[in-house]
């Protein structure tokens, strides 16, 4: 998959949803599952797949409490895009979970077409930063369609802070 395939992928194109505009949650999960075939997991989880246009995709492993995200060379995961803010958020690790914060970015985090200030992660959900996305994996076979799904259909209610 090129670039600019990828970018179809998460701006959308006339006939396509975009992959973070959340609509049609079968045709998500479609995606979901379409990305995982296409750049399998790691063998170290938690992860999360960094798909943009301007860059090939890349996972990046999630370790020790928080990774700040951002377009600032200071961040843990830099991202170069102009939707991205220079502190846009950070994924945080508390009570064995992992969750999203957005730090006051401009364009804001996106989960299912909506903007989340903070947001409980679960296998296979995917955030838009600007342009890019960040689809989280928690789970060696992440199967969007698995008990990963189901928990994530039923903790969606009360996630956002």
């Amino acid at each position: 998959m090129d670039p600019e395939q990828i970018g179809e992928l998460c701006r959308g194109t006339p006939d396509r949803t975009a992959l973070f505009d959340d609509a049609s949650l079968t045709r998500s999960l479609e995606q979901c599952r379409t990305l995982l075939r296409r750049f399998p997991a790691p063998s170290r989880l938690p992860a999360v797949l960094v798909v943009g246009a301007r860059t090939p995709p890349r996972w990046i492993t999630l370790t020790g409490d928080a990774l700040r995200v951002g377009r600032a060379a200071e961040n843990d995961l830099v991202i170069d895009d102009p939707g991205v803010s220079r502190c846009h958020c950070r994924l945080v690790h508390a009570g064995g979970v992992w969750h999203v914060d957005d730090l006051e970015s401009r364009h804001g985090v996106v989960w299912r077409g909506s903007r989340v200030r903070r947001r409980l992660l679960c296998s296979g959900d995917i955030l838009a930063l600007g342009s890019v996305c960040l689809m989280y994996v928690d789970e060696p076979a992440a199967d969007p369609e698995g008990p990963a799904a189901e928990g994530a259909a039923a903790s969606g209610a009360g996630a956002d802070a």
